[in-house]
């Protein structure tokens, strides 16, 4: 367990086996002593909205669900502010260059449709997942041989490699690999 946000920020960053094994960290919550459930239960009571990372998932188990042609691909990260997920910033760079790239656990042309129009008419969002005449101009043009997230838990906000231009809606937001400052991103609904 990565503690990934905490009232007490000396705590955000660390493992909870590394706070359990820290007498000074322990002493913050009145724990006395090296019980990590006793440790969680503290760090919980004393911030309710604390936030962990929980590794709970088999790698095998990953990459046959990724294999698998009724599984699309999404993200349910959260907003890029403090120690937050990898994926904020790499969930679909790294499924590329890791699962696709490096691991070969599905194809490009497949990788491609989980990310687009898998998920898009698993949510009916019309218009999208697809180009054609119709559609909205959603498009990601990537390096295959460089896309990837070196992003870890405790240094999530890696920039990601191999993003060339990324359109949203036909607005440029990503050029020749650099932000544009165009804001093109809105919630989507059904």
């Amino acid at each position: 367990m990565l503690i990934t946000a905490h009232a007490e920020p000396s705590l955000a960053g660390r493992t909870l086996a590394d706070v359990t094994a820290d007498p000074a960290a322990r002493a913050l919550m009145a724990v006395v002593e090296e019980d990590s459930w006793e440790v969680a239960c503290a760090l919980i009571a004393a911030d309710p909205a604390a936030t962990m990372v929980v590794s709970m998932m088999a790698e095998d188990d990953m990459t046959e669900i990724m294999a698998d042609p009724l599984i699309g691909l999404g993200s349910d990260n959260g907003a890029p502010v403090g120690l937050e997920h990898p994926r904020t910033w790499g969930c679909f760079p790294r499924f590329l260059g890791t699962y696709v790239r490096e691991r070969a656990v599905v194809s490009w042309e497949e990788a491609v449709r989980k990310m687009t129009s898998a998920t898009a008419d698993q949510f009916a969002l019309r218009g999208r997942g697809w180009l054609g005449p119709g559609a909205w101009a959603d498009i990601c043009v990537f390096d295959p041989g460089a896309v990837g997230h070196s992003g870890t838990y405790t240094a999530p906000s890696a920039r990601p490699s191999g993003m060339v231009h990324v359109l949203l809606e036909g607005h440029v937001v990503v050029e020749s690999g650099e932000f544009t400052g165009e804001r093109g991103g809105r919630v989507l609904r059904p």
